[in-house]
């Protein structure tokens, strides 16, 4: 291992699933997705707003690490899988 490593960082993947089988998506005039909440600006001026459900991830096996040092710079033997 470098010694020049400070700081190790691990990427997951995760994701955030909304159900609108409720609602009528030729109708939404624009969305947008922040906080994990999906909010919905509706053709007739309307807004919805639902909060998400997380995939509660599996966080075992990273698909990356990257290897930083003190001034938070990559060094090489980054690994992607």
């Amino acid at each position: 291992m470098n010694s020049k490593i400070k700081t190790i960082v691990a990427d997951y993947i995760d994701y955030i699933e909304f159900d609108v089988s409720d609602i009528d998506m030729s109708q939404v005039e624009e969305y947008g997705i922040k906080w994990g909440t999906l909010h919905l600006v509706m053709k007739d001026g309307t807004q919805i707003s639902r909060e998400g459900s997380d995939s509660q991830g599996d966080y075992k096996w990273p698909v990356a690490e990257h290897f930083y040092d003190d001034e938070y710079n990559p060094l090489e033997g980054d690994e992607e899988e």
